[in-house]
Order: structure tokens, then sequence, then C-alpha cells
């Protein structure tokens, strides 16, 4: 979802100079005369000359700094697993690209050791060579209060598009997917 509608979310970005108010930045909003929150939904919803789908998107990223990481996850308990240990089949694959996931949690003695890319189950010659071969080990984990704000920079900064998010414990799957969809409203699955 993120790579489809990538240009529309950044071409969005440059065309609003004014995108840090909603951001929530102190010093612009006390620039513009905004010292709420309120204040800046109402001027949003009342302008009416922007598109109702850009105001939508507004209201939404104003609280890009309050959502958390666990606001937008998938519970880890409705993402597929991949066991370290498992035979890569027509079976396996089947399950996991008619699950509408694109990243797999690789799980060894209930521990997330890795993370496997659905695209990357199609090198037949590493498929061969099992999970370990494709195992992607360096898992970008986040705690759940993390705000979508710093979930962003920390993936953009880690050249991810995913990551574990935890709270006493692994408890979702967060990729920026996930964080666009819920900016833009729509639902992801």
């Amino acid at each position: 979802l993120f790579r489809r509608y990538e240009q529309h979310f950044y071409g969005f970005a440059e065309r609003q100079t004014w995108l840090d108010i909603f951001v929530v930045k102190q010093s612009v909003a006390q620039t513009v005369g905004i010292t709420t929150r309120e204040e800046l939904q109402s001027i949003i919803r009342s302008a009416t000359f922007l598109p109702h789908t850009e105001r939508d998107m507004m209201l939404r990223l104003k609280d890009i700094d309050i959502m958390t990481a666990k606001d937008c996850m998938t519970e880890l308990s409705k993402v597929p697993h991949i066991a370290a240990n498992d035979t890569i089949g027509p079976l396996l694959l089947d399950e996991l690209h008619g699950s509408g996931y694109s990243v797999f949690p690789v799980v060894e003695r209930e521990t997330i050791v890795g993370i496997v890319r659905l695209s990357s189950l199609v090198d037949i010659d590493k498929a061969a060579a099992g999970i370990d071969a494709l195992m992607h080990r360096h898992i970008v984990r986040l705690p759940a209060n993390t705000t979508l704000l710093e979930a962003c920079h920390v993936l953009l900064n880690d050249g991810e598009d995913y990551a574990i998010v935890h709270h006493n414990g692994d408890i979702g799957l967060l990729t920026m997917s996930d964080i666009v969809a819920s900016l833009l409203g729509k639902p992801l699955r």
C-alpha cells in the first residue's frame, strides 16, 4: 500500500509548505496563532478550498505525534509466522501468499529471530537452502508507545519498512504501509 501511494503522499507533502503545522511544532503554531489542537482541527475543517480527502488526511496527520505504534500495528497472532526450521514448499508459499502480508516473522523457540519477505521466497536457489538463507536477522523493535512520527524516523533511518512492536514481549507488526493507511484513513486488510 505504501509503495502504491508513496508518490501521492510525497507529492501532497511537497505542495503543503506549511506541513510542519500538522506535526504541531510549538513555534509554527505560535506563529499562526494556533494554541490548541482543537483550533487547528477547526481551521482544517473550515478550509473548504481543499478537497475533502486532503482535509481528512490533514486531520489524521495532525495526530502523527500522538498516535502510537500500538494504535496502527497488526497483532502478531494475526500475522502468519514461519518456523526457523520450516521447509519452503508449495503449501507454505500458498499459505503465505494468500495471507495478504508481505513480511513474516521467523520464530524459533517462541522468539522472533528474523523476518522473511514474501518476495524473497520466489528465489528458488535461496529457497532450496531454507528459511535461514532468506531470513533478514536485523529486526527493528519499537516500544508500543512509540509515536507514529518517531516510528517513521526510525524506519527511514534504518532503511526498513517494518518493525516488531513490543510491550512485555513482542505484540505486533508495524509496517510503513500500516502507517500510511492510517494517515490516509484506508483499511489495509
